[in-house]
């Protein structure tokens, strides 16, 4: 009689899905990871998408062919929707997956503040389609500027590209927009690449929070030498299509808002019945285990 095999069962196919599916591919058990999606997408480029420096399939990788030499590993495509630990059952919108063990890598999303405006008019940038929007976006915002038939007034909004958050994604985002507005000079004859402001916004003293002082002022140097308007110690109000405004209720003009100011954990995991932090993340122990269901 054939013994029965431990099911894992991973949410996520991000770095921590991947690796840990990685992991205990090589162990005597059955492994089903769990996305939305059938592909793994490299989050750090996401910015280079949104510029036009990088196409899609150089930062995605089908999830199965990580694991086409261990077949007890499967990829089950659905979008997890919550946990019934007491069944030992992960709920999605494809139907129940049973489970021995569960592993909960299903990262994060993008954190409004509860600030419902700035959710329907700012641009996130987590997941591919967001990225590809944001390119999309800001491409035809140049495109409509070109051909000048709107006010002087219109086209400067076009041409206002505001990043709110000083973390390496807002950092990094609004440096490869202004490399990318540098590279466009030649190719759009009828812009007065004067016109054309970049700016980022972040609330408290300083970009980069996590990195050395000498790191983060170097940062802000270099931003600025780019052309970019480093706004620090600035905090957002409000936002609609149009602008963008500050809580000093200074409005910015702007059709173009890329949001990159925080994160949360996915919405889901607040409901298994776990204890949770403000930011929608799990409390656990020390080994990462749920305290009160160390199979998770």
């Amino acid at each position: 009689m054939t013994e029965k095999r431990p099911h894992v069962v991973i949410v996520g196919a991000g770095f921590g899905g991947i690796k840990a599916a990685t992991l205990l591919a090589k162990e005597k058990v059955d492994i089903t990871i769990v996305d939305r999606q059938n592909f793994h997408l490299f989050q750090p480029l996401l910015y280079q998408l949104s510029t036009s420096v990088l196409s899609t399939d150089e930062i995605a990788h089908p999830i199965r062919a990580f694991f086409r030499r261990y077949p007890n590993v499967d990829l089950f495509m659905a979008k997890a929707e919550g946990v019934d630990a007491e069944r030992k059952v992960l709920l999605t919108n494809h139907g129940e997956v049973s489970y021995d063990y569960l592993v909960l890598a299903a990262g994060a999303t993008t954190n409004y503040f509860g600030m419902k405006s700035v959710e329907e008019h700012s641009y996130p940038m987590k997941t591919l389609q967001e990225a590809l929007h944001i390119r999309n976006h800001v491409l035809h915002m140049f495109e409509r500027a070109n051909i000048r038939q709107d006010s002087a007034e219109e086209r400067r909004r076009m041409l206002t590209f505001v990043c709110v958050g000083g973390g390496p994604t807002g950092v990094e985002e609004a440096g490869a927009l202004a490399e990318l507005a540098a590279t466009m000079r030649k190719e759009y004859h009828n812009i007065d690449f004067s016109e054309v402001s970049i700016k980022l916004i972040e609330a408290t003293d300083k970009v980069l929070p996590m990195m050395p002082p000498e790191l983060r002022e170097e940062t802000v140097r270099v931003l600025r030498k780019k052309g970019v308007d480093v706004m620090l110690n600035t905090q957002v109000a409000d936002c609609n299509a149009d602008s963008l405004t500050l809580k000093d209720g200074t409005v910015i003009p702007t059709h173009t808002v890329i949001w990159a100011a925080g994160v949360r954990a996915v919405p889901f995991l607040a409901n298994m019945g776990a204890e949770v932090d403000r930011a929608g993340r799990v409390v656990v122990n020390k080994t990462l285990q749920v305290p009160a269901h160390p199979e998770i």
